[in-house]
């Protein structure tokens, strides 16, 4: 055994040695009690389902969504459609094809076609779009099945050329069935390498099973208690979240385990008895498991305090994940482990430690600890691991923002295949046109004026087309472009791009920079104007998010460093631990934009996925450096800080390399949902976690505390832990 260990597991809180006794000694009553609460919540409480149709999309308040209901309420009828119809042939639709498509408008008025209010037809010679407009109340579910129900009562010729229904109702329906379709296996892929990396690391069966069932239970507790939550906060909880939650949990509670289980193998390869080692693994391993789930809870819930509806949702959901995956893993798997000893580490057994030497400080690992922890080679392994995070970091100068949801899809979706049909026969815009209003009195009678504008708006850079009063070709009934008071005008604006991709969205953002400018070029100076449809709202959303990234990211920061500080009792140290994390962060972000937009040509990442990585990723960095300083904070209680780095670091080390490596490959899972947003998701989150587990936490932190040397502020009376217990070579029967 290393020596001091013992003695600290002494020195552990009175609070940390109550609660592992009692959770010990009731191990008979938690056990069971977790398994009937998972089975109860299954039975009992919601699950996750859809949101709206512009769920995640909308924030509160949206100047886009009051343009929209504007719009609405002075003409009778929406401009913006967010489902429609595709019918495409490249030789060219028949005659009767198109004159049906035209005539479908004054005939839909149909109990069989629940929800549905109108339809906008737009035919030229090889395409016709079937804009579908419904209620404004109207789900996801609604407009998708109604859609498909008009396309095959009214679309059933053999020259129609149906392609399918596409726009960003259907679009965020069918993320919904590739989530939901994925999900089954993301949970068999994440058990497998959990097993897998845990099993090869205790050479045992039973320790993978009890991560697995411990991670089992939280996450169906988790699940639906975010569901039963967000139902009762009437807070729509995105999509994309499941997914998270599963890897997040499986994880975070992974990560826990192997500390419990590894203090547990080195008691009972001591000879101690079950229920003394499990109290024992659980006393010293309980401040820093809390601590640690407390980052993570406070990283994820600080996305609350931004004004997209998507993270209201997306962050308190992960919070509350991050807070029961904690108190499961502080309770079930103590008691667990107190029931089943040696059992959980069949069928070698825990094995006995390999003898230490006399004195800890003589082995060739304390020496060039020693070496790398003098200032001078400290500072030169500091500038070089900053740097290259750095180089790594300089890519996010080229990270843009999109809500690419047809793109999101799979190739050989329905909605994509119909939204590439589309782009082919008029232009990528014309599924999601963006809607300009413009209000004045007597604005309608102003037909040169108007023409001049929709002159201005077509000659802008990425506008493929504008609709709108002044346009010669096809005559409009009154009422659609021009109110029948003649006070409210509006133009549909159909972009050269993907109008949710970052190009579009930038696009949009310009032209409704040049509003004033705009209106004044065309003589209508005093007239109100804005925009409406999902490029406008995603313009809007981006906007806030960035905005938002400073009230969100300070207060993710201000709560770790509190917390850090805390723990560590060392201001600096938490402020240099933090800041490691934080260029860990970059330098993950700009890697995965260089791959995904430098290498693999995509417009940009897809919208929540910076920030939800920024959150997790400064969470859970600064979760292992809980585990790691907790143990250096640990040997200096026994030895200088200097000696304690090079003693306790590497140790330490070994252990979170394994529990890092699960969790990035957990993360990499997320890859098997087959969206590019999850991909971009999977890959930036894995590629964090493992620049924090080999760079960062092994290198870059232990030279850190060597340059600045935080002092130790911990008390000899009551330390708030004692770091992960020490990762031991062990020799098996």
């Amino acid at each position: 055994m290393e020596a001091g260990a013992e003695t600290a597991v002494h020195r552990v809180g009175p609070l940390s040695r109550a609660f592992a006794w009692a959770v010990v000694r009731l191990r008979f009553l938690i056990v069971p009690a977790w398994i009937a609460a998972a089975v109860a919540a299954t039975l009992a409480l919601p699950a996750l389902s859809q949101g709206g149709a512009s769920a995640g999309i909308e924030p509160s308040h949206s100047q886009a969504g009051a343009v929209e209901a504007r719009s609405t309420r002075l003409f009778g009828a929406p401009l913006v459609s967010r489902t429609l119809v595709v019918q495409h042939d490249a030789r060219g639709l028949s005659a009767a094809a198109q004159r049906r498509a035209v005539q479908r408008a004054g005939r839909v008025h149909d109990q069989a076609l629940p929800g549905l209010a109108g339809v906008l037809p737009l035919v030229n010679r090889t395409t016709a779009l079937s804009y579908l407009l419904f209620a404004p109340d109207a789900s996801l579910d609604d407009q998708d099945s109604t859609a498909h129900a008009f396309a095959a009562r009214e679309i059933n010729r053999p020259d129609d050329a149906l392609v399918g229904v596409t726009g960003t109702a259907p679009a965020r329906a069918a993320q919904w069935d590739e989530i939901t379709n994925a999900l089954p296996w993301v949970t068999l892929a994440t058990v497998g390498l959990i097993s897998l990396v845990v099993g090869l690391r205790f050479l045992a069966f039973g320790a993978p099973l009890v991560c697995l069932g411990t991670a089992a239970i939280a996450y169906l507790v988790a699940v639906r208690l975010v569901a039963w939550l967000g139902r009762r906060a009437g807070v729509a909880v995105p999509q994309e979240i499941e997914p998270v939650m599963v890897v997040l949990v499986l994880g975070v509670v992974t990560d826990y385990a192997i500390f419990f289980l590894s203090g547990m193998r080195r008691r009972l390869g001591d000879g101690q008895p079950r229920v003394q080692a499990a109290q024992g693994s659980a006393r010293s391993n309980v401040p820093i498991v809390f601590t640690a789930g407390i980052l993570v809870a406070a990283c994820s819930g600080a996305l609350v305090f931004g004004r997209s509806d998507f993270f209201r949702g997306f962050g308190p959901g992960l919070a509350v994940s991050a807070l029961v995956a904690m108190v499961v893993s502080l309770t079930f798997v103590p008691a667990l482990l107190a029931m089943l000893g040696r059992g959980a580490f069949w069928p070698l057994g825990p094995g006995k430690p390999a003898p230490a030497p006399a004195d800890a400080t003589d082995g060739w690992r304390f020496r060039l600890g020693r070496l790398a922890t003098a200032r001078p080679v400290a500072l030169v392994i500091v500038v070089l691991c900053v740097g290259a995070l750095g180089i790594a970091a300089s890519g996010v100068r080229q990270l843009h923002l999109g809500f690419p949801l047809m793109r999101d899809l799979p190739a050989s979706s329905e909605p994509n295949r119909a939204d590439a049909a589309a782009s082919e026969g008029f232009a990528p815009g014309i599924v999601s046109p963006t809607e300009l209003l413009v209000q004045a009195p007597g604005v309608g009678r102003q037909l040169p004026a108007l023409s001049r504008l929709r002159a201005e708006l077509a000659r802008r850079r990425g506008v493929a087309a504008v609709i709108g009063p002044g346009e010669t070709r096809k005559p409009v009934p009154p009422g659609v472009l021009v109110s029948r008071e003649g006070n409210a005008a509006r133009y549909a604006i159909v972009l050269r791009v993907d109008p949710l991709g970052a190009t579009g969205i930038r696009t949009v953002r310009g032209i409704r920079q040049d509003l004033p400018a705009l209106l004044r070029s065309a003589g209508l100076p005093g007239a109100r104007a804005g925009l409406a449809g999902d490029s406008a709202l995603g313009a809007e959303t981006i906007d806030r998010m960035v905005t938002d990234l400073y009230r969100v990211g300070l207060a993710a920061l201000a709560a770790t460093f509190l917390i850090l500080a805390l723990f560590l009792r060392a201001i600096r140290a938490a402020a240099v631990l933090l800041l490691a994390s934080v260029l860990a962060l970059a330098a993950s972000l700009g890697l995965t934009t260089f791959v995904f937009v430098r290498l693999l040509g995509y417009d940009g990442l897809s919208w929540y996925v910076p920030f939800t990585v920024a959150v997790l990723l400064v969470a859970l960095g600064s979760d292992y450096n809980v585990f790691v300083t907790g143990r250096v904070w640990q040997q200096a209680r026994e030895m200088p800080l200097r000696d304690a780095i090079a003693l306790a670091a590497p140790r330490a080390a070994r252990a979170i390399i394994v529990a890092g490596v699960t969790l990035a490959l957990s993360f990499a899972a997320l890859a098997l949902v087959p969206l590019r947003s999850f991909r971009e998701l999977a890959f930036a989150l894995a590629c964090g976690v493992l620049l924090e587990t080999f760079l960062v936490r092994s290198v870059l932190v232990p030279s850190l505390l060597a340059l600045v040397r935080p002092r130790v502020g911990v008390s000899e009376r009551e330390p708030i832990g004692s770091g992960p217990e020490p990762v031991e070579p062990y020799s098996t029967r």
